[in-house]
């Protein structure tokens, strides 16, 4: 990506403070103070049926993926926007009552480690070693993409450190001495 793509990129994101401008709209929805199994169930089945209708539509960017009170700032990709909730919206990360720097060096290590995701070329973290599947060395040139994906099969496993999801495929098997 050229800094002129990623200026564009940039100019492009929504950000989102707060909370939603427009709230779920429950009022319809009958609810028994006795029945509170039956109230999820119904409250889950509208939940389906809401994100059914969803499927074919064109992506709402204003639609917020987590709730306002939550401390988990995220970029999503899929509509290239930011969303800081509310619950970031206090200390340690921002507080009125600090100086400029101790905000900007709080808020802005969060803002900035989620705009990071925007401008990621992959999808996937890169492999933490400098070397090649099999010893090789990086610099040592390109292989075919047959290769490649052999290796890549080839060095797909589990571990207890990943909780049974494939290892990267391309990351160098480490042992266990």
């Amino acid at each position: 990506m050229t800094r002129a793509e990623a200026g564009a990129k940039l100019a492009q994101v929504l950000i989102k403070v707060g909370h939603p401008d427009t709230w779920t709209d429950h009022s319809d929805l009958s609810t028994d103070p006795a029945d509170p199994v039956g109230n999820a169930v119904q409250l889950s089945r509208r939940r389906w049926q809401r994100e059914a209708a969803r499927l074919n539509a064109p992506p709402d960017r204003q639609r917020w993926l987590d709730v306002p009170q939550s401390t988990s700032a995220y970029y999503n990709r899929s509509t290239n926007e930011l969303a800081l909730p509310t619950g970031l919206l206090l200390p340690p990360w921002f507080d009125p009552a600090a100086d400029l720097a101790t905000n900007l060096g709080a808020i802005g290590a969060v803002i900035g480690y989620e705009m990071g995701h925007a401008f990621r070329g992959d999808l996937v973290a890169p492999c933490p070693v400098s070397v090649a599947p099999h010893g090789r060395d990086r610099a040592a040139g390109p292989r075919s993409a047959r290769a490649r994906s052999a290796a890549a099969l080839k060095n797909r496993r589990t571990t207890p450190a990943n909780r049974g999801s494939p290892a990267r495929p391309g990351c160098p098997r480490r042992s266990r001495r």
